[in-house]
């Protein structure tokens, strides 16, 4: 793995990163940040259940919030570390050989960083998707 750094501001730059690099909701790309992310999971019978936490702190105060596309989104404008903790689950249930439901939940509580920023809104998201395979 490469890994490149901004030597003006610190910041970790992944290179070529998947686009939710932490679930769906995306809203934090890796740039400039590091996270505590435990989850468990489970599965019987094609149904699939997994819940996990995951906590964001900026690498470097001196750099902001990238997206997951690496544009800067939330520009550094106070010394917080922390951004933001994130509660999530995923349930999925094979319906068949042929068939497969999944729903992701993400809900996303803002940090000392987004709430001195004016960011401070608690964020729910939700995504159900449905697989075909022939």
């Amino acid at each position: 793995m490469t890994v490149l750094w901004d030597s003006g501001s610190d910041t970790f730059d992944a290179l070529y990163p998947r686009g939710a690099y932490f679930g769906r909701v995306a809203r934090f790309g890796p740039s400039n940040l590091f996270d505590l992310h435990p989850y468990v999971n489970w599965s019987k019978n094609g149904f699939f259940l997994e819940i996990d936490y995951d906590a964001f702190w900026r690498f470097s105060t001196r750099d902001g919030i990238y997206n997951p596309a690496l544009i800067l989104t939330y520009p550094s404008t106070n010394d917080a570390r922390f951004i933001a903790q994130q509660v999530g689950t995923i349930t999925g249930w094979e319906l068949g050989p042929y068939i497969a439901l999944e729903l992701e939940t993400n809900l996303i509580f803002p940090g000392a960083f987004l709430v001195e920023s004016s960011l401070g809104d608690t964020l729910f998201h939700a995504v159900l998707t449905m697989e075909v395979r022939f």
